[in-house]
C-alpha cells in the first residue's frame, strides 16, 4: 500500500530509545542497516526537539510535523517534567493506534528497498569522503512523526513513515550521511575551532552534494536535489560557496579545510529574509501519482505546491490559492520547495515581484510584494492558516480523502472540530473522490469559507470553515 506525507524533511541530534518490533536488516560488507519501529525514540526526541533551540523555530518545526503549534509551545514552556511525558506519550500512542500497521509495513518496505541501494550508497559516500565508515552499521527508525533525523555522535537515524518510496529512499541516505560527515569532521576539528551548529551547516550541505552522484540519481529520480533541507532557508548562502568548494576539490580534506573557513561565522539562528506566507511542499511528496498530475492539470512534478495561505500575507493579497503550483519567482524558474524557499527568502521586505502559478492547467502571473519574516518572529498566526489542514488519498474502495494533519486548534479547521483521520467525502457541495478533486473544491467560495462533509465513526458530520 502506498502511502502519501506532506511534511517537510529535517536533521537534529538524536539518542537512543528500545526498540518494539522485530529487527530487518540490509547488508553489505562496509555497511550494515538495521531497521526498527521504536515509539521511545518518538517520545523522547519528541520532547527533546520542542525544548531546544531549533534552526528551523518552533512553529516552522511543528508545522513540518504536522503538529498544534499551541501544543508545541505546551511542550516547550511545562515546567512540569511528568506534564510533557503525558502529552507526548499520549500523541504517539493516538498515532500508533491509527497507523501502526502501516508503520510497521513502511520498515518492513525499507529493507526490501534499501537491500539494492546499499551497495551503491556504501561506496559512493566511501569514494567522496575517502574515509571507512565511522559507523559499520547505522540503527533507522521507521518513525511516527520525524520527517527526518540524524545522528551527531552515534549511529541511530530516522525517517517518517508515510513518505513515498523515493522520499524515503532519499531522506533516509541523507540522515545517514549526514551523521557520517558530521562525525568526520569532529574527529579533525575540536569545538574550538568550529562550533557544533557549524558543523551541522556543513554536514547538511554535504549530505546534498554527495547524493546528487549520477550514480545514486536512479534510486530518486523525482526529488529535488534540495527538498530534504528546504525547511533551512538560512543554508542557501553558504551551500553556493560550498558547492564550488565540493566541485574543485582536490580532496575531501582539502574540502573539508576550506569549507571550515567558510562557516566559522555562520549564524543558524538569526535570520531576517523576504516572506511569502504559504505553506508548502514538492509536488512528489503531495501526490507524485500520473493521475493526480493528469487530474491537476499540471506538466510534470517541477514546482511548490501550496498547501495552505495566511490570510491577510504577501501571498494572499497577492491572490495565491490552496492548489496552486508556484513554477517562477521572476525570472528564477522554480522546480522545488526548496527553490521557491531560497528565491523568496533572498528577496528584501518590500520587493514586487512577480511569480508564476498553474491554477488547474491555467498559467497566471500574479504581482507580489515581499514580506519579511525573522527565523523565531510570530507573524504567521495558526488561526490566520486556510484552511489549516492537509489531506491524503484514502486507501481501499473508500471514495474521499482523509486528514492528514491539522496544523492547528486554532487553526480553521481546527476550530471548526476537523480531526486527523477524518474521511471527506465534499466540500462546498462538490463530490469529493480524489485529492485533485479536493484541491478544486476548496476555492469555490474564494479561499475563504468551505462547507466539509466528512464521515467519522460511521457517522456523517458537516463543518464549516
Amino acid at each position: 500500500m502506498k502511502v502519501r506525507g506532506i511534511f517537510v524533511c529535517f536533521s537534529f541530534l538524536v539518542m537512543l530509545g528500545c526498540t518494539t518490533s522485530q529487527v530487518r536488516t540490509a547488508e553489505v560488507p562496509n555497511l550494515k542497516l538495521s531497521f526498527i519501529v521504536d515509539k521511545a525514540y518518538d517520545e523522547h526526541n519528541i520532547i527533546w526537539i520542542f525544548r531546544h533551540d531549533d534552526p528551523a523555530g518552533l512553529e516552522g518545526r511543528a508545522a513540518s510535523m504536522g503538529f498544534d503549534s499551541d501544543l508545541a509551545r505546551r511542550i516547550r514552556e511545562a515546567a512540569n517534567p511528568s506534564e510533557v511525558a503525558d502529552l507526548v506519550g499520549k500523541l504517539v500512542d493516538d498515532r500508533f493506534r491509527h497507523d501502526g500497521a502501516a508503520i510497521e509495513a513502511a520498515k518492513e518496505d525499507l529493507a526490501v528497498q534499501w537491500k539494492d541501494l546499499l551497495p551503491s550508497f556504501s561506496n559512493v559516500v566511501m569514494e567522496t569522503t575517502e574515509s571507512p565508515w565511522v559507523h559499520p552499521e547505522y540503527v533507522c527508525v521507521v518513525s511516527s512523526y520525524f520527517a527526518g533525523l540524524s545522528d551527531w555522535s552515534g549511529n541511530k537515524v530516522a525517517v517518517r513513515f508515510d513518505y513515498g518510496p523515493e522520499y524515503k529512499r532519499r531522506i533516509l541516505a541523507h540522515e545517514i550521511v549526514l551523521s557520517d560527515v558530521f562525525q568526520l569532521l569532529r574527529k579533525r576539528y575540536s569545538s574550538a575551532e568550529i562550533g557544533d551548529w557549524q558543523v551541522w551547516a556543513f554536514s547538511e550541505i554535504t549530505a546534498v552534494l554527495i547524493l546528487d552522484d549520477p550514480r545514486l540519481q536512479a534510486f530518486w529520480p523525482s526529488v529535488p536535489q534540495d527538498g530534504v533541507i528546504s525547511g533551512y532557508r538560512q543554508l542557501a548562502g553558504p551551500k553556493k560557496q560550498l558547492k564550488e568548494l565540493f566541485d574543485h576539490r582536490t580532496s575531501y580534506r582539502d574540502y573539508e579545510e576550506k569549507s571550515v573557513s567558510v562557516l566559522k561565522d555562520f549564524q543558524p539562528f538569526v535570520l531576517k529574509s523576504g516572506w511569502l506566507g504559504v505553506f508548502f511542499h514538492d509536488i512528489q511528496v503531495v501526490d507524485s501519482s500520473p493521475q493526480f498530475i493528469a487530474d491537476m492539470h499540471l506538466t510534470d512534478t517541477k514546482g511548490a505546491f501550496i498547501l495552505g495561505v495566511y490570510r491577510g500575507s504577501p501571498a494572499d493579497r497577492a491572490g495565491l490559492m490552496v492548489g496552486d503550483c508556484i513554477t517562477a519567482v521572476g525570472s528564477t524558474r522554480i522546480e522545488s520547495a526548496g527553490q521557491l524557499t531560497q528565491a523568496v527568502g533572498s528577496l528584501a521586505a518590500g520587493t514586487k515581484t512577480d511569480m508564476t502559478v498553474l491554477r488547474l492547467g491555467e498559467e497566471k502571473v500574479l504581482s507580489v510584494t515581499i514580506g519579511e519574516r525573522g527565523l523565531n518572529d510570530t507573524v504567521a498566526q495558526p488561526r490566520d492558516l486556510w484552511p489549516g489542514f492537509t489531506v491524503t488519498g484514502s486507501s481501499g474502495s473508500m471514495r474521499g480523502v482523509v486528514v492528514a494533519s491539522i496544523s492547528s486548534e486554532k487553526s480553521p479547521a481546527g476550530v471548526a472540530g476537523l480531526k486527523m483521520g477524518d474521511l471527506i467525502t465534499a466540500v462546498n457541495g462538490i463530490t469529493i473522490e480524489s485529492s485533485a478533486d479536493f484541491y478544486r473544491a476548496i476555492n469555490v467560495n474564494g479561499g475563504r469559507a468551505a462547507i466539509i462533509s466528512i464521515a467519522r465513526d460511521g457517522n456523517e458530520i458537516t463543518l464549516r470553515l
